[in-house]
């Protein structure tokens, strides 16, 4: 999903913090677990849950009567060779029986706090000390080998099923009608985070912002150009590309997925989310060459976002300056929420212009359900003008076609069972603007190019702006999907303004369609050398 740099980072979860979630004075021997992790902040609200039968899940913490020395609290990979005493009083010790019902090979196992980065564990093997030690009279003690390869268990041991419901909204997690229904009510009653408000100034939700403001070269391209009459030297020509990104989104989102570890299959998923924001992007266009230009789709930006990780191993991609954080629930599942914003422009220019222009819509209310048999999802958008400023060479008869877009995107990887599921889902928020131009010819107009334009121009402009929200999944989660999803959201369209200037022969502009061109089409032979004798730029508009 991502070509990054990829490490391992050992306890995820502090001690101090599952502590309090979580009940250590009851023991995990019923053939039942919950472990319980995050505070909403520098990590999501989470639940895994594991479930079957007893003699398949147990426990080695002190409240089972599990006494363990020789574990890290590091240890994220690889075995463990730990030693376990059985200690405690009358009512601990008499629960030790419980790890051998059947055999302790295979078992999965609860371990204590200070024990591994994961709350789970798999026997690989044990060695009875007791009864290899002469004459003992001391405490039942064995030696056990420990690691997190969940796969490799038999499927003798009988079904374990697990549950991970996780949540950066505090009480959806442990909401009363389930993840999915607490979500939606708290936000139809605006409470946490209300996306009319800005999350983080409620108090019980203090949601991290997501906050993008950065000038970034879309394309630069030049061509070299021959000496035109009265000049003895060629030129340089060329089309310059610059856009200045804004992007202030805060995110609002939770899962489930429930199957079994063994045999391996995932049989629920469900993911749910909210977004209130805004994008803007004001492209900066140098043209000095004539032709056709398509940037492709070209990635902007990227974080992982904050407050999104559940206890296990701790995975992270590093992201230039920030750090994309992953969760990785000891082999059972791993899911990589970020924030990405990618940028576009196409042009057919006729025309030696510059063009300021841009795109900014405000999303105050986006809802995601994942698959959309799970309920609708919904989203509303307004469009805020962005300033416009035109110049073109008023002395040739020509048009030009632009059309520009920012297309923030959240994106969640999942990978479950050791790769048995994965996938990627994605919202995405394309927000566009398109520039049509119509340049008549002023017979009045005398340029120079060393000293800029004079006279008059004719011609009309008309930007019209558009927001397609959309999302879907690409990849396999059996029996959720089995091939990638897209579905449509909100999509809107309007006319952001239509003016002339000087007096054009027509105030008509014929309805035009940029194609698309293949990134590998992008070259200097699509650029054409302007007539410098028809001399310098005019600034028509500014708007």
């Amino acid at each position: 999903m991502l070509s990054t740099y990829l490490f391992l980072l050992a306890g995820v979860a502090s001690a101090s913090a599952s502590a309090s979630l979580n009940d250590w004075n009851k023991p995990c021997t019923g053939g039942a677990c919950t472990y319980m992790a995050g505070d909403g902040r520098g990590k999501a609200y989470g639940a895994l849950s594991l479930s079957g039968p007893s003699s398949a899940l147990s426990d080695i913490t002190p409240i089972a009567g599990w006494q363990i020395t020789g574990c890290s609290p590091n240890w994220s990979e690889g075995a463990a060779h730990v030693k376990i005493t059985c200690a405690g009083s009358a009512a601990a010790i008499a629960r030790c029986g419980a790890l051998f019902e059947n055999t302790a090979r295979d078992t999965i196992v609860r371990l204590p706090e200070n024990c591994g980065t994961g709350p789970f564990a798999r026997i690989v093997s044990t060695v009875d000390v007791t009864k290899t030690t002469a004459f003992s009279r001391g405490p039942e003690e064995h030696l056990v080998v420990l690691d997190y390869n969940f796969h490799q268990i038999s499927h003798s041991r009988g079904a374990v099923a697990f549950s991970v419901t996780s949540s950066n909204v505090d009480g959806v997690v442990n909401g009363p009608n389930g993840p999915l229904q607490t979500f939606r009510r708290r936000v139809a009653r605006g409470e946490g985070h209300s996306l009319s408000k800005r999350i983080s100034k409620t108090k019980k939700i203090d949601l991290p912002p997501v906050s993008l403001h950065r000038d970034f070269n879309l394309f630069n391209a030049s061509i070299d150009c021959p000496a035109v009459a009265g000049s003895a030297a060629g030129f340089s020509a060329g089309l310059d590309v610059d856009v200045n990104v804004g992007v202030d989104a805060q995110i609002a989102f939770g899962f489930t997925i429930a199957g079994n570890i063994f045999p391996p299959k995932v049989t629920k998923f469900n993911l749910f989310g909210s977004l209130n924001g805004s994008a803007a992007a004001e492209f900066d266009i140098t043209a000095h060459a004539t032709g056709q230009l398509d940037t492709g789709n070209i990635a902007l930006y990227s974080v992982g976002l904050p407050g999104l990780n559940f206890p296990g191993y701790g995975i992270f991609w590093a992201s230039g300056d920030r750090l994309l954080t992953v969760f990785f629930v000891a082999s059972i599942l791993n899911v990589g929420p970020q924030f990405i914003v990618n940028g576009q422009l196409s042009a057919d220019l006729e025309v030696e212009a510059n063009v300021k222009t841009g795109v900014n819509w405000v999303w105050p209310d986006v809802q995601l359900v994942f698959p959309p048999s799970q309920g609708a999802s919904s989203a509303h958008t307004t469009n805020v003008q962005t300033p416009f400023v035109l110049s073109v060479d008023p002395s040739v008869t020509a048009n030009g076609l632009i059309t520009a877009n920012v297309i923030p995107r959240v994106e969640v990887g999942i990978k479950v069972l050791s790769g048995l599921a994965e996938a990627s889902v994605y919202l995405d928020l394309a927000a566009s603007a398109t520039l049509d131009l119509s340049i008549d010819a002023s017979a009045t107009a005398h340029t120079r190019r060393d000293a800029g334009a004079s006279g008059t121009a004719s011609g009309c402009a008309k930007l019209d702006g558009g927001i397609d929200i959309y999302a879907g999944a690409k990849g396999v989660i059996k029996p959720i999907f089995d091939k990638d999803i897209k579905f449509d959201i909100f999509q809107k369209d309007l006319n952001v303004f239509s003016t002339c200037f000087g007096n054009p022969a027509s105030k008509t502009l014929a309805a035009r369609e940029i194609k698309s061109l293949p990134r590998a089409d992008i070259a200097k032979r699509d650029l054409v050398c302007p007539d410098l004798s028809l001399g310098g730029l005019l600034q028509v508009l500014n708007l």
